[in-house]
């Protein structure tokens, strides 16, 4: 019981993180533009708030308070903002059922009911978008809603691990002179790597991969694992993420 919950968890921490950062975007809006519609929106996200909190009860796990907040102000950037968090949120559940497909099958359906509870919207999502989307890991996640929270806001912050923004520093190049690699996630396929070729002591190029298109995730890594959750493990800085269409 205890690991059948252990990857709910980790997926409630990460989707509680992106539902109170999508209704305080949904509440900016509702204000900016005195429409119903953003306020109704807000109130379905908060559903799902307190849907996520009994699953960290059942857990005895902390539930995750809510942030402070640095949003855009204009209302064109809010909303492609709340599209961006969408995305992520669909492919964080992508995820994480491919991990447990992967590993233990015997949880795939439990943890897509649990999913259902509190991220109904993302989950009906998934099927419509698996051919453009990338699955990433709740790690990954939580590393990309951190350019949004301001510092020290949370009471409690999740037991998720955070990676600092994707770059390449003097410290990471001189240690060992290791090879260092950018791994890119792209679709339901294993992550592709380009060495990194530095250009001083505190940057690099690489050269992008033939096959990326659609929802792309980079992070820097000294190894070259096959699938996103082992890559995540052992990640030096990222996730960044782009959407490449040719």
């Amino acid at each position: 019981m205890r690991f059948f919950i252990r990857p709910i968890v980790f997926l409630a921490t990460a989707s509680a993180a992106y539902l109170t950062l999508e209704v305080s975007i949904l509440d900016k809006l509702a204000i900016q533009t005195n429409s119903t519609s953003f306020h109704q929106a807000s109130k379905q996200e908060q559903v799902g708030i307190t849907a996520i909190n009994y699953v960290f009860k059942a857990a005895g796990a902390d539930r995750v308070p809510r942030c402070n907040y640095r949003l855009p102000n204009s209302t064109s950037s809010l909303i492609s903002l709340k599209q961006t968090t969408d995305i992520i949120r669909t492919a964080t559940v992508l995820g994480m059922l491919e991990y447990l497909q992967d590993s233990h099958p015997s949880l795939l359906l439990p943890v897509m009911i649990a999913i259902t509870t509190f991220d109904g919207p993302q989950t009906s999502q998934v099927s419509e978008r698996t051919s453009i989307l990338t699955p990433i890991t709740p790690e990954w996640a939580f590393s990309l809603i951190t350019h949004f929270i301001a510092s020290d806001s949370c009471a409690v912050q999740p037991t998720l691990r955070r990676n600092p923004a994707l770059k390449i520093s003097s410290r990471n190049a001189a240690s060992n002179n290791r090879t260092l690699y950018i791994g890119w996630a792209s679709q339901l396929r294993k992550p592709i790597y380009s060495p990194v070729k530095l250009t001083s002591p505190n940057s690099g190029t690489v050269s992008l991969p033939n096959g990326l298109w659609g929802f792309v995730v980079a992070v820097l890594t000294g190894d070259t694992p096959n699938n996103v959750y082992d890559l995540s493990a052992i990640a030096m800085s990222g996730p960044a993420i782009a959407e490449i269409v040719f």
